[in-house]
């Protein structure tokens, strides 16, 4: 199964993504893209998100968006730092034919297209790790 997963660019939605991410590529899955990686580097060299040009953002864009073209499953961390880009993904997922995981507190979207445009939505990354790495998933 090939994943990707979306988050906050905040230190919870880092963290979460990456828990994730490993716990699912120890049980043999592919990531399609590890954004993480990217920032991390963006960041150290002093260039934050908030700071990158249009050339650069476009860049980052193409790549998300490839990564997500190229998923079975799509995960979206719903994080306590609200992401544009988190939403924007999950409407690719949704329009490119990816599962569609939606993980927010109480099982319940703050966006209203998420709680209509998903495939499953859980309340614990757990929950979406256990989804995920199902076989019989369908986007319905």
């Amino acid at each position: 199964m090939r994943f990707y997963i979306a988050a906050s660019s905040s230190e919870e939605g880092i963290e979460r993504m990456r828990a994730l991410r490993d716990r699912l590529v120890a049980a043999g899955h592919e990531i399609t893209y590890d954004w993480t990686i990217d920032l991390q580097t963006n960041t150290a060299s002093g260039k934050p998100d908030d700071a990158l040009d249009l050339k650069e953002r476009r860049r980052y864009a193409e790549l998300d968006a490839d990564g997500i073209e190229a998923a079975d499953r799509v995960i979206y961390l719903q994080c306590e730092k609200r992401t544009e880009g988190g939403a924007w993904e999950c409407a690719w997922a949704y329009a490119h034919g990816a599962f569609l995981i939606v993980v927010a507190p109480n099982a319940i979207p703050r966006c209203l297209f998420m709680a209509r445009y998903q495939n499953a939505i859980v309340a614990t990354d757990d929950e979406a790790y256990t989804l995920a790495v199902r076989e019989d998933l369908r986007r319905v």
